[in-house]
């Protein structure tokens, strides 16, 4: 079965060769992430251990708040800026 098969939890090449240190396509380290199947991640294989669901640091959550903000920031200035040249060339 396809969902059986072992594929790196990285790139998702299908790992057909056994005793492979690391990954031949994204050299990711098969000791500290070892190769799972789709049914085994998902947790439908008897046994399989719960799925690991990878969360962002919290520094990165707030890095994109930050850019928000001086996105939001830069469009109401620019806003701004551009109703005053309306408004400047309506005025005469």
């Amino acid at each position: 079965m396809r969902h059986t098969v072992p594929r790196c939890v990285r790139c998702g090449l299908v790992i057909r060769t056994a005793g492979l240190d690391a990954c031949p396509r994204c050299s990711t380290d098969f000791d500290e992430r070892p190769p799972r199947s789709y049914a085994d991640m998902e947790g439908l294989l008897e046994g399989a251990e719960p799925p690991v669901v990878l969360k962002r640091p919290a520094w990165q959550e707030r890095r994109i708040v930050e850019r928000w903000l001086v996105v939001g920031f830069v469009a109401a200035v620019g806003v701004v800026v551009i109703v005053g040249i309306i408004m400047a060339s309506m005025r005469g």
